[in-house]
């Protein structure tokens, strides 16, 4: 019996599958480096205790990566009410965002976006803004993460990366003018005023959020090292970048991590790397607690809803 040939969904469930096994053998094999490195550099880690005013700082961090993962939730918000002309109750729609972020870590890395659907459902929101808005969103945060790594490597030292060559000038202004094409884009094809607004508005914030989130780690390296590393801040946001698009690692665990050790091999020693990479996993997961609590807390009332 002669085989029926494929149909086109039969296709994109196979490449959907093959993009997910990817990214899970992508992830099991940076586990697998961040474990290697852990067991090397047990001794130091043995013997790294931290400090009240160390302790001090990232309970600070932690606190301010939550309010600035609020500058994420009102992103969301604007994307929506961009799309949608009513009026729209501000309390759900946050919190919508605040208590589904922490499902990325559930295996798939995707399922907080499907959580924020279902919830909005549940208000009475319809499905094509809840899914267009959830695709600009997944456009925006690369787009601003490359923009945030444009503007933090111009201050790094050169002997970090080496001498400002043309071809480093040139890769740079190519990586700002797809960044830049990616946004316009977006814009166009909504073409009205307010859409334009709305997207100057989004890319903005995002990308105070990927700089402040690259601060967030250089600190923490500051702390761990007793030195300041600029390169730090471009490739936590890098790191941040390669373990979002990583399909199948959830919360780009494990790939983060690796790629920060990689990336600042020659900038810190690595056992200070290392602590300070786990330190920062354990900080954004934190926040991402507290930002789970306080939408549960506050914007969970009846009369933060905006109805």
């Amino acid at each position: 019996m002669e085989k029926l040939p494929e149909t086109p969904e039969q296709m994109v469930t196979k490449v959907r599958v093959a993009i997910r096994r990817i990214g899970q053998g992508i992830t099991l094999v940076a586990i697998f480096f961040l474990i290697r490195e852990l067991y090397e550099q047990s001794g130091e880690i043995r013997n790294w205790r931290p400090t009240i005013a160390q302790f001090f700082l990232m309970s600070v961090l932690a606190l301010a990566y939550a309010a600035a993962l609020l500058i994420l939730a009102f992103n969301w918000l604007t994307i929506l009410s961009a799309l949608i002309k009513d009026p729209l109750p501000k309390g759900p729609v946050l919190l919508s965002y605040t208590s589904t972020q922490i499902a990325k870590y559930i295996p798939g890395n995707f399922l907080h976006f499907v959580g924020r659907h279902a919830y909005l459902k549940n208000t009475g929101l319809s499905h094509k803004p809840i899914a267009t808005a959830s695709i600009y969103e997944i456009i925006s945060l690369p787009v601003a993460a490359i923009i945030a790594i444009c503007l933090a490597i111009p201050f790094v030292d050169s002997g970090r990366v080496g001498s400002w060559e043309r071809a480093d000038r040139t890769a740079i202004a190519g990586l700002i003018v797809v960044a830049l094409t990616v946004v316009l884009a977006v814009i166009w094809y909504q073409c009205n005023t307010r859409a334009w607004k709305s997207a100057s508005i989004v890319i903005s914030r995002a990308t105070g959020f990927m700089l402040f989130q690259g601060l967030v780690f250089s600190a923490l390296l500051y702390a761990v090292s007793g030195s300041f590393v600029v390169l730090a801040i471009p490739v936590a946001i890098m790191s941040w970048l390669v373990g979002f698009v990583t399909i199948g690692a959830p919360g780009g665990i494990g790939v983060r991590e690796a790629l920060l050790i990689n990336m600042l091999d020659s900038a810190s020693a690595n056992e200070n790397v290392l602590i300070a990479a786990l330190l920062f996993r354990v900080i954004t997961t934190v926040g991402e607690i507290v930002l789970y609590a306080f939408g549960n807390v506050f914007l969970a009332k009846p009369n933060s809803r905006g109805e």
